[in-house]
């Protein structure tokens, strides 16, 4: 994707796109409808993925080597110090409203920060800068 889209808009679609998919994962019920949860589930980790390569790659190569373990280290505690804080307030928010509405709310928010990437300074770059 990145040969042939570039950088910058590569990660606008594939992480932009995550988002949208993830409105899959409420449609899920019984039957043959548990498809949906399983198609966005992965529709979402490949998308996401895919987008955090191309991120790594971008910090790799744009920040100075002798700062690339402190931006990596910091990106990182930034990162996976929120899923704690994340998890908890999930589980508050479907304790409160109900887990599948809960789920709703919470894969549309995510849906929407997709906008944040194609509104964004990325919108009209076909790669990341280089320097």
């Amino acid at each position: 994707m990145v040969a042939v889209l570039g950088s910058a808009r590569a990660l606008v679609a594939l992480k932009g796109g995550a988002g949208p998919c993830s409105l899959l994962l409420p449609l899920a019920d019984d039957g043959w409808r548990v498809v949906l949860f399983a198609v966005g589930s992965a529709l979402v980790g490949a998308g996401v993925i895919a987008g955090n390569v191309i991120t790594t790659g971008f910090r790799q190569t744009y920040v100075p080597a002798d700062l690339l373990g402190r931006v990596s280290s910091s990106t990182q505690v930034l990162n996976l110090g929120t899923v704690p804080l994340g998890a908890v307030l999930a589980g508050l928010l479907a304790q409160s409203a109900g887990t599948r509405q809960a789920i709703v709310l919470l894969t549309v928010t995510y849906a929407a920060s997709g906008l944040l990437l194609t509104l964004g300074p990325l919108r009209g770059r076909r790669d990341l800068p280089v320097d």
